[in-house]
């Protein structure tokens, strides 16, 4: 894992804090040579360092243990509560969707029945004119009719008063043949 910011900025404090306790030590104690004192912070830079590296690797793998720990944690722990939200919405959602669909399923059951109500009454008005209309056309038919067959029934017994008043054509045709056979017979012709 590489090392962050933070870990340098520590670093440096810590470089800087032996640096100055140095600096202190080599003006307090005048008796130590310029050697000796480079000896010393050679000696203490290495194991400085040496030490802030053993210290940044068992950080780096304590946080990134705890780290994975956190992770997983907060993995779970946003699996279990997604499952629920999720669970609370569909129960949620499905009471809603239920509630709508009765209302839905009321309001257009009301609304169909009007629309019925009013399509039968329109159909009723339309029938009733069709009936009216057709009945109508009938009356002025028969009346035609009536007409005709009063006008035919009336020509009819003209035709039967004129051949009332007169002789049917053979009656007439065998009177003359007994008038004549009569005219032989008296002797007038």
């Amino acid at each position: 894992m590489a090392l962050e910011k933070k870990d340098f900025d520590q670093i440096e404090q810590i470089v800087e804090k032996s640096a100055t306790d140095l600096r202190k030590e080599i003006i307090d104690s005048g008796e130590k040579t310029k050697t000796e004192l480079k000896k010393e912070i050679s000696s203490s830079a290495e194991k400085t360092k040496i030490d802030l590296r053993k210290e940044i690797n068992i950080s780096a793998e304590k946080t990134k243990t705890e780290l994975r720990k956190e992770i997983i944690d907060s993995a779970e722990k946003t699996k279990t509560e997604l499952r629920k939200e999720i669970i609370d919405s569909a129960e949620k959602t499905k009471t809603e969707l239920r509630k709508e669909i009765i209302d839905s399923a009321e309001k257009t059951k009301t609304e169909l029945k009007t629309v019925i109500k009013e399509e039968i009454e329109n159909l009723a008005v339309l029938v009733n004119n069709g009936f009216n209309e057709t009945q109508k056309f009938n009356n002025q038919r028969f009346d035609k009719l009536e007409k005709r067959l009063g006008t035919f029934e009336k020509s009819q017994e003209d035709i039967k008063l004129r051949l009332d008043n007169v002789a049917y054509r053979f009656e007439l045709i065998e009177l003359q043949s007994r008038v004549k056979r009569l005219e032989k017979k008296v002797g007038i012709t």
